[in-house]
C-alpha cells in the first residue's frame, strides 16, 4: 500500500510539473498577444516614415487617413503576434513544428467536419444572444469593436484580407495548431476547452467571447478529426467573410438582421447535415479516448489555467473585456 501511494504521489507530481511547464510556456505566448502591439507600433511608424521619407508624425497621419494602409498594417501585426511567440513556445517545449502541426488534410473528406464546425458557430450566436440578455438585466450592452465598413471594392478586398483571411489562417495556426496540439497529451477535451477559452478571451469583449468559445470547440473538434488546420481555416473564413461582406452592402439594419438570421439558420442546417453524416459512420458523438492520467479531466483543465503566466493572461483579458462594457 505504501509503495502504491508513493507511485501515485510521484505520478501526480510529475504530471503536475509537466502541466505547469506547458501552461507557463503557452502563457508567455498568450501574454505576447497583449503586450506586443506596444513595442511594435513605434517600429511600424518608423518604417512607414522611412519609406515615404517623412517624419514619424506625418507617417502617423498617413496611417490614420488611409484605411487600406491601416488594414495592411493589421495583417502584418496579425501575422507577427500569432506566429512568432507560438512557434517559439513550440521550440521551448521541444516540439518539432512538422510533428506538432499538420497542414495536410487526411485522404478522407473533411467536409462533414467543416459543416459541424459551422454548426458550432451557429450555437455561438445563440449563446451570445442569451449572454446579451443576461448583461441587459444589469444595464450593460456588450459591444464588439467597430472597424468600419469598406467604401470601395478595393477596400472590401483589404477588409476580407485583414478580417477574414489573416485571422482564419493565423489564429487557427496559433490556437488549434500550437495550443491545442501542445496540450492534447493531457487529454483531447482539456486541450479543446483550454484552447477555446483562450481563443475566446483573446477577443477581449463579451459580445464576441461567448461566440468565440463555442466556435473554438467546433474548430478544435474539426482539427482533431481531420488532423489539419485547413478545414478550420475554411470554416473560420466563411464566418468572418460573411460578416464583412454584409457590412459593406450598406443595407438597412432590419435587412441586415434578417440576413444574419438566415445565415445562422443555414449554419444550423450545415451542422445538422455534418453531424448526421458523422453519426452514420461513427455511431458515437465525438468520442475521444482519454489519455492515462493521475488527474480527472476537469482537474487538468484547472491546473493548466492557474499557472502564473496563464492566469495572468486570463486576468488581463477579462479586465479588458470588463473595461469594454
Amino acid at each position: 500500500m505504501i509503495i502504491l501511494n508513493n507511485n501515485l504521489r510521484y505520478c501526480r507530481r510529475k504530471e503536475r510539473n509537466d502541466l505547469l511547464i506547458h501552461s507557463s510556456v503557452l502563457g508567455f505566448a498568450i501574454l505576447f498577444l497583449i503586450f506586443a502591439i506596444y513595442p511594435l507600433r513605434p517600429f511600424i511608424f518608423a518604417a512607414i516614415a522611412f519609406i515615404i521619407g517623412k517624419k514619424n508624425n506625418e507617417a502617423i497621419d498617413l496611417l490614420r487617413s488611409s484605411s487600406v494602409l491601416m488594414l495592411g498594417v493589421n495583417v502584418f501585426l496579425t501575422a507577427i503576434i500569432f506566429t512568432f511567440p507560438f512557434m517559439l513556445s513550440a521550440k521551448l517545449l521541444k516540439y518539432n513544428l512538422s510533428e506538432l502541426i499538420s497542414f495536410k488534410a487526411r485522404k478522407k473528406t473533411a467536409l462533414p467536419y467543416i459543416l459541424i464546425a459551422l454548426g458550432f458557430f451557429a450555437a455561438g450566436n445563440v449563446v451570445t444572444y442569451i449572454t446579451n440578455i443576461f448583461f441587459s438585466m444589469f444595464g450593460q450592452t456588450p459591444q464588439a469593436p467597430d472597424f468600419g465598413a469598406p467604401k470601395s471594392v478595393m477596400e472590401l478586398g483589404f477588409f476580407i484580407l485583414s478580417g477574414a483571411i489573416a485571422p482564419a489562417l493565423f489564429e487557427e495556426f496559433a490556437f488549434r495548431g500550437i495550443v491545442l496540439n501542445a496540450l492534447k497529451k493531457f487529454g483531447i477535451w482539456p486541450a479543446i476547452i483550454i484552447s477555446s477559452l483562450l481563443f475566446a478571451l483573446m477577443h477581449r469583449n463579451f459580445e464576441q467571447i461567448p461566440f468565440a468559445f463555442c466556435a473554438g470547440i467546433g474548430l478544435g473538434v474539426c482539427y482533431i478529426k481531420t488532423n489539419s488546420i485547413w478545414p478550420g481555416v475554411i470554416a473560420h473564413f466563411i464566418n468572418n467573410a460573411f460578416g464583412i461582406t454584409i457590412s459593406s452592402l450598406g443595407l438597412p439594419l432590419a435587412v441586415m438582421g434578417l440576413l444574419n438570421i438566415l445565415f445562422i439558420v443555414l449554419m444550423i442546417l450545415a451542422g445538422v447535415i455534418g453531424l448526421s453524416v458523422y453519426l452514420v459512420k461513427h455511431k458515437t458523438i465525438f468520442g475521444f479516448n482519454d489519455v492515462p492520467s493521475c488527474f480527472l479531466p476537469i482537474t487538468r483543465v484547472a491546473l493548466i489555467a492557474v499557472s502564473p503566466l496563464m492566469l495572468l493572461a486570463i486576468v488581463l483579458f477579462l479586465r479588458e473585456a470588463i473595461g469594454a462594457l
